[in-house]
């Protein structure tokens, strides 16, 4: 794996005191054999194990190297990080959230900042097969079954107002009918 760029926060595996910024492509070593990476203000790498890896400076705390992520029973399959949160799909179909949750990001239904992984029960059970995070809001898509005719759209927004529905917990607010030819999968928030 190689890294070039800000290295302020540690996100390129390099201590920031001798390289800050990286102009060069540099090899990051200190890793097992890796399948896929997601990067934000701090970096994460999937091994071809299934163990998750991150480093930099985050919500986790500190990692100035790469720091093995432990407390998720499955493999790691796929991760989506942000500059508030991680969160991992793992191999039994669980997702497992982490980071900043001031505006209720994780879907947990509260609001309490979270250092290591915690698992989203909620969804599992949904069939969510893809998880993307963007900064303070996360979006799943989960395949409809064959009799569901529907799309369900929800997000979670950054500030509850009058004219906004909140979405605290998986619940639908915006339906959209879809033709019965479509296959699109449908899209809901945690």
């Amino acid at each position: 794996m190689f890294a070039v760029g800000d290295n302020s926060k540690c996100q390129l595996a390099q201590s920031p005191d001798q390289a800050p910024f990286i102009n060069e492509p540099i090899q990051v070593e200190i890793l097992p054999a890796i399948q896929k990476i997601a990067c934000s203000t701090y970096s994460t790498a999937i091994s071809t194990t299934g163990d998750l890896y991150v480093w930099g400076l985050g919500s986790f705390g500190k990692y100035p190297a790469p720091h093995r992520v432990s407390g998720m029973p499955g493999r790691a399959e796929t991760c989506s990080v942000s500059k508030s949160h991680i969160c991992v799909m793992d191999s039994d179909n669980m997702a497992w959230v982490w980071g900043y949750n001031d505006k209720g990001e994780l879907g947990l239904g509260d609001y309490t900042t979270r250092t290591a992984p915690f698992p989203l029960v909620g969804l599992q059970e949904k069939g969510i097969t893809h998880i993307q995070v963007g900064h303070q809001f996360s979006i799943g898509f989960a395949k409809p079954k064959a009799d569901v005719r529907i799309q369900d759209v929800a997000l979670i927004r950054k500030a509850p107002s009058k004219d906004h529905i909140t979405n605290l917990g998986i619940k639908t607010i915006k339906r959209k009918s879809i033709d019965s030819k479509s296959t699109s999968e449908g899209a809901t928030s945690f």
